[in-house]
């Protein structure tokens, strides 16, 4: 290795260091923006129903999670495995994901009153295309993550 590149390395290693820091102080705002919108869906002027108590545990799970995540990328501490994500966050949003395109197909939202139905549903099936591929290669990564850690673990 000769100095020049490793005074790269060093440069790309502070560079990415800065940026995790970074992504880390927006996803805290976000996660305390998070935590108000909790705080007002909860203590409101009037009382929360069932629902409102089901979307203010919603919210406060994901402004957990962000919270969590934004500590990880400030203090620069990924899982074992060198990943941001556990397998099992991995999982939960792969999920998330092939359910989103789902919920536009029960809902409607995906039809736009100004193109033919056929292009709508082209639009529809190549969205839906897309977020299973991308879903997929997350239960790729999670089980790929999930075997590495668990050959660490046996070799300990």
């Amino acid at each position: 290795m000769t100095m020049n590149s490793t005074i790269t390395q060093a440069r790309l290693s502070r560079t990415g260091r800065l940026l995790g820091i970074l992504a880390g102080l927006l996803l805290l705002v976000l996660g305390l923006g998070l935590g108000l919108l909790t705080y007002v869906v909860l203590f409101d002027k009037k009382p929360p129903g069932f629902g409102g108590l089901a979307l203010a545990g919603a919210i406060f799970s994901v402004t957990f999670w962000v919270l969590n995540l934004s500590r990880r990328l400030i203090l620069g501490r990924p899982y074992a495995d060198g990943g941001l994500f556990s397998p099992f966050e991995l999982r939960v949003i792969a999920c998330f994901i092939i359910v989103l395109p789902l919920t536009a197909l029960f809902s409607g939202s995906w039809q736009k009153p100004d193109r033919p139905p056929a292009l709508q549903w082209l639009g529809f099936i190549v969205q839906f295309a897309f977020f299973i591929v991308i879903a997929f290669s997350l239960f790729k990564i999670a089980s790929a993550r999930k075997a590495r850690s668990q050959d660490v673990y046996v070799e300990r």
